[in-house]
């Protein structure tokens, strides 16, 4: 292009042409706009001028220069927010954004809308300012941060926060950011330490002085972020306790993710886990330098003051208090004896390192000489050698304190609390607390007046006993001051899984003999190399075969290594790089990763409704309206995901919002006071419309229903005997060895259950035993349920034959004249893929079946969940009734499926050469729960699900029968990987 004349002008002239030709788009017919229309687009057409104006400036040299970097910071600050605090080069990328957008449309219309979706605009976010203008933000901290150093005694209150000189800060990875409530909203907000303009995050609280603000995606946090902003009792959590964490809480990432997402505080066991793993933390860094008191952790003055309380020579006549303005924080000592002299010291001596100071202070001579007998003497100050007392005391018990300690910042807060601990005294407080947020004000008060706890609640902390149990077995694996038997079974059980762990050995522990309880095994029974273990107290002997012994009382680890043959001990050092104890742990660790193949029949329901419905409890209705939701066709609402987590359910019933979730056989429905607490009753539709307590399902009071007139009692005498009409095959006798074996009492610990091993023997076995291998004898049976399409209804009179008292023999016929197991082959293939079948067991049919007919019943032992993950048991099958109490955590006990119907196979739909789901078609046998009520050893009654199994097509002659698991699609790529 020619240019004649002044060079600049020309350019000047020319970019004023196309600055107008842009600015063509503003133009607003005034036929089409009303007046404030027009009005507010006559202002965005006179900012576009003033926009003209400095880029036609921008051409004049000299002027041009700083007109234009006043424009572009301008540009800048009207499209984002805090652009003072970014770097050059995003600054930079931030403006060509713009100008890109600029050569497309006028510059008046460029909204946040417009700015292109890579680099730096991928981690902004759009904010609203308080002038109601928006903007785009990144939602980076760093400028916000305070360069803050708080004293050490400074800790944060119950919300979380720390107050310092006038001013409140929120801790957030190590850093101080000051934050304040505004006054319109009354919510807190983030404080820009140098902008008083500055954009002001809001910030949200879980109820357990965890924080996070608006505009953080938990999804993108690491594990150790996501525990550490649970609240204050994870502050001084580190990264190698993050995967023990989850594993004793029975919790993942994900489920960490959703607590953040929805501010929800954290679950009771999850509470309490983070403290005693806080906890253990702290005593082992308690040194020299907290014994004097100059720096303090949250457990630091309970340490102080058990250590102070403990010492030798401490004096007995003293009662010690410490005290918190008016109210008595701690006492110590007989405080029922008056006469005592009070030794008083405040809460924030304490909190400020003054402990020893002021103890030595209201000592009287004499009883400092006696606190300080046996010390070297020395020119060192009383307070001084106190703290040396208070050194050699902690290194004497440092082992012993944790009980202690936990103990003491462990006690109830509240009356009703104290009531519960009454009742359970091994209840955490964590659940003491859970437990009180369902109440209402007047079931409070009915509780302090009658000074007893309400039969839900009863129900309810049984459930947490048994969660807590389970917990602290996984625990056990990390806090050695608390390792209970179960651990150390647990522990055993799992050397198998070890990279070099030999098949050439067996060990066997026992209890306080060579010939004692057995209480855990690992190993063949056909190996080289036999061990056992002797329990003694909570250490362990080693002895050979011979009942040599090869070590004196030990820790289990030691013991361990001790009872493995040379060889196999050179080969484990090189695997386990000699610990054996951090291999166990992440061989333990890896398993629970993995989700367990749990079978499942397919959920069925009763014939009808045998209890009228309940109202829904207001109390569990969402205080807000949910937003976003969506009607599904099962009049349930749907509402899409936060970033990184999963879909909410909400049912709606007299114009309140109720959290539900399914799980087999429907839906439960979660209380809004405790999403967490472990009582989930279901809901069914009413006829009319609406929503209702499914009182077959699980009554308000916690119960499953089984008492109600859709059950059958089961009679006291042994049924009569019970053998099919047939003219095929009979069933081969039995040998006296298999007809003692039907009525032995085995525990899981005494019959591993394996593929390939199976005793015909089993048949003739009650179908439900315990732990013990006692027989569960079933008194209550559910009289008749509907498959899960609803089109055949099953009775429990079918079943009865195969829940024959002492049946034996006569039960194992009924499975032996119509069933037979054999090997598989290449003709029995379905589908290619099942080649992998080819010599395994398989079940078919030894006479033709009709459909509907009966087949038998799932029976088998109950296992601990953690003994069925350690063993990758293959006969798995839920066996809990109801749900009405869930955890995230596998059930705390599965039943190991051995007899005839457990080999059965499944099908699978394959991907690539491997199962990936359940077949959706294909079965020729379904399986259907029927709830039973049983009596327990001890008289005690319990209830569990009963697997009957019946034909639902006719089925030849030497047909292969196939039911489905229900596995998981994670379930199943783990067990197929």
């Amino acid at each position: 292009m020619d240019i004649a004349g002044d060079f600049y002008e020309t350019v000047f002239k020319q970019r004023i042409a196309h600055l107008k030709a842009d600015a063509r788009v503003l133009a607003v017919p005034t036929a089409d706009a009303n007046t404030a229309g027009s009005l507010k687009k006559r202002q965005e057409l006179e900012a576009a001028g003033e926009s003209l104006l400095f880029f036609a400036a921008s051409f004049i040299p000299i002027i041009g220069e700083v007109m234009l970097a006043v424009t572009a910071l301008q540009l800048l600050n009207s499209v984002y927010h805090g652009v003072a605090a970014w770097s050059r080069g995003d600054t930079d990328e931030a403006l060509n954004d713009l100008l890109d957008v600029a050569d497309a449309a006028a510059l008046g219309i460029i909204t946040a809308g417009a700015i292109k979706t890579t680099g730096i605009a991928t981690n902004l976010v759009k904010i609203r300012l308080r002038d109601n203008s928006e903007r785009l933000w990144h939602p980076d901290l760093t400028p916000y941060r305070k360069a803050l150093q708080l004293p050490e005694n400074i800790h944060p209150n119950a919300q979380g926060l720390y107050n310092h000189n006038a001013k409140t800060y929120v801790a957030l990875e190590d850093h101080f950011y000051e934050v304040k409530v505004y006054t319109a909203t009354q919510q807190w907000e983030l404080q820009h330490p140098s902008d008083p303009n500055g954009y002001a995050p809001q910030m949200f609280q879980n109820d357990a002085a965890g924080w996070h603000h608006l505009h953080e995606d938990p999804s993108t946090w690491d594990g150790l972020k996501l525990i550490r902003r649970l609240g204050t009792v994870a502050r001084n959590i580190r990264q190698e306790a993050v995967e023990p964490i989850l594993l004793v809480s029975g919790l993942d990432r994900l489920a960490l993710i959703e607590l953040h997402l929805s501010t929800q505080r954290p679950p009771a066991l999850l509470t309490d886990v983070l403290k005693r793993f806080d906890l253990r933390q702290e005593i082992k860094d308690f040194k020299i330098e907290r014994s004097k008191g100059t720096k303090t952790g949250p457990y630091s003055p309970f340490i102080l003051l058990h250590l102070l309380t403990t010492l030798s020579g401490w004096p007995t006549t003293r009662h010690l208090t410490v005290v918190d303005g008016t109210e008595t924080l701690f006492a110590f000592g007989d405080s029922a004896n008056a006469t005592l002299p009070e030794l008083r010291l405040t809460y924030a001596q304490l909190r400020n390192g003054e402990l020893t100071d002021a103890v030595v202070e209201k000592l009287r001579t004499e009883e400092l000489s006696e606190l300080f007998k046996g010390l070297v003497p020395s020119t060192a100050s009383n307070a001084e050698r106190l703290a040396q007392c208070l050194e050699t005391h902690l290194a004497a018990t440092k082992d012993l304190l944790f009980p202690k300690i936990y103990a003491l910042t462990d006690q109830p807060e509240t009356p009703i609390e104290g009531h519960i601990r009454t009742k359970y005294p091994t209840l955490p407080k964590s659940y003491l607390q859970q437990l009180t947020l369902s109440l209402s004000a007047l079931e409070k008060q009915q509780i302090v007046r009658e000074r007893q706890l309400l039969p839900l609640m009863e129900t309810e902390a049984d459930e947490y006993s048994k969660e807590v149990e389970t917990a602290r077995t996984y625990e056990g694996l990390y806090l050695d001051s608390a390792r209970p038997l179960d651990t150390d079974q647990l522990i055993l059980m799992n050397l198998r899984h070890l990279p070099n762990w030999a098949d050439s050995v067996h060990i066997k522990m026992r209890d306080a003999t060579l010939n004692g309880t057995l209480l855990s095994s690992v190993g063949s029974d056909t190996a080289v190399h036999r061990r056992v273990l002797v329990r003694e107290e909570a250490q362990y002997r080693a002895y050979d075969a011979a009942g040599n012994p090869l070590s004196g009382l030990a820790d289990l680890y030691i013991s361990i290594k001790a009872a493995l043959p040379e060889a196999e001990r050179f080969a484990a050092a090189n695997s386990w790089a000699d610990r054996v104890k951090t291999a166990i742990n992440s061989v333990i660790e890896r398993l629970h990763k993995q989700p367990l193949a749990i079978r499942e029949g397919v959920a069925s329901w009763p014939t009808e409704p045998a209890n009228p419905g309940f109202p829904l409890d207001t109390h569990f209705a969402r205080q807000e309206t949910p937003t976003n939701l969506s009607l599904r066709a099962d009049g349930v609402y749907e509402q899409r995901p936060l970033q990184g987590g999963t879909h909410t359910y909400y049912v709606l019933e007299n114009r309140l919002y109720y959290q539900v979730q399914y799980a087999k056989p429907g839906w439960q429905v979660i209380d809004a006071r405790s999403p967490y607490r472990a009582y989930k009753p279901y809901v069914r539709q009413k006829a009319g419309g609406g929503w209702e307590i499914d009182t077959d399902s699980g009554l308000p009071g916690g119960t499953p229903g089984v008492d109600s007139s859709r059950h059958l009692d089961i009679p006291e005498e042994a049924s009569g005997s019970y053998h099919s009409a047939t003219e095929y095959v009979m069933p081969v006798p039995f040998t006296a060895a298999e007809h003692d074996r039907m009525s032995s009492i085995r525990s899981f610990q005494q019959t591993p259950n394996t593929r390939g091993n199976y005793d015909r023997a089993n048949n003739g076995r009650y179908p439900l035993r315990d732990l013990k291998g006692q027989p569960l004898r079933i008194k209550k049976i559910q009289q008749q349920v509907k498959s899960a399409d609803g089109g055949t209804r099953y009775g429990a009179a079918a079943i009865k034959p195969y829940i024959q008292w002492e049946g034996f023999e006569g039960v194992a016929n009924l499975y032996e004249e119509k069933l037979a197991l054999r090997t598989f082959t290449a003709a029995d293939c379905k589908v290619p893929e099942e080649r992998t079948l080819i010599g395994q067991d398989m079940v078919s049919s030894k006479k033709p079946l009709v459909k509907g007919e009966i087949l038998g019943v799932y029976g088998g032992g109950l296992i601990p969940g953690y003994v069925g993950v350690a063993r990758k048991d293959p006969f798995l099958i839920d066996v809990l009734p109801g749900k009405l109490f869930t955890h995230a955590r596998p059930p705390t006990v599965l039943l190991s499926g051995d007899n005839v119907l457990s080999r059965m196979n499944t099908l699978f739909e394959y991907e690539q050469g491997k199962p990936a789901r359940q077949a959706t078609t294909g079965y020729n046998v379904e399986a259907v729960p029927f709830d039973v009520e049983v009596q327990a050893q001890g008289g005690g009654k319990e209830k569990y699900l009963l697997y009957a199994f019946f034909a639902i097509d006719d089925i030849p002659v030497d047909n292969e029968l196939r039911w489905n698991y229900g596995y998981t699609e994670q379930a199943i790529r783990n067990l197929f990987a």
